[in-house]
């Protein structure tokens, strides 16, 4: 038989365990949420950034390629971009002066009326162009989009990592379509350096 005093022990041994255990599961409550908190904290820092020119570029849909190429006084270059299917020249590009090491050819294709997009992904009749050699000689002009009626086309440029030492053909922009499930090359711009 129990007597009073030990039923209030044990009462209170039973408050100040269910007081011990409060206290436990509220700390792991607190330690939880204080994670989660950081967690998530972590997860929806955001931070705004300057786009890149690149970027830019990307997003627009602008075809604009800058190339640089080291050449010597006595080099002779041409920038061609050529119809591969009529076996055509669009147009030929011959700077006046070369510098001798580094030189800067700068190359632009624009849609018609200057409307943002790209122009040798467009439907335009007519296709913008302008090269620009060193900053100095510039040659542009208007062309028919010989590309228009291609419905799957798309073009690769080049990307080079370091500075091109031209010698022969090389090829800056193949452009392609699909037809009948096979790919095509339809056109190249290619400058030629002798």
């Amino acid at each position: 038989m129990r007597y009073a005093g030990d039923q209030s022990a044990h009462v209170q041994e039973d408050l100040i365990v269910k007081k011990v255990l409060i206290y436990i599961l509220t700390g792991s409550i607190l330690l939880l949420h204080a994670s989660l908190y950081a967690e998530n904290k972590e997860r929806y820092t955001i931070k705004s950034e300057d786009i890149t020119l690149e970027e830019l570029k990307n997003v627009l849909g602008l075809d604009i390629y800058k190339y640089k190429i080291k050449l010597d006084l006595s080099s002779e270059i041409v920038v061609v971009l050529r119809n591969l299917i009529s076996k055509r020249d669009i147009f030929r590009f011959s700077p006046k002066t070369i510098n001798h090491g580094e030189n800067t050819l700068l190359i632009k294709f624009m849609r018609e009326n200057d409307k943002i997009g790209s122009a040798l992904l467009s439907k335009d009749k007519t296709i913008n162009y302008a090269i620009n050699w060193n900053f100095r000689d510039v040659y542009s002009g208007t062309m028919f989009n010989f590309l228009k009626d291609y419905t799957s086309k798309f073009f690769m440029a080049k990307r080079f990592e370091e500075v091109l030492e031209a010698k022969g053909k090389l090829v800056l922009i193949d452009l392609h379509t699909y037809q009948d499930e096979r790919e095509i090359q339809i056109g190249e711009l290619f400058i030629n350096v002798q």
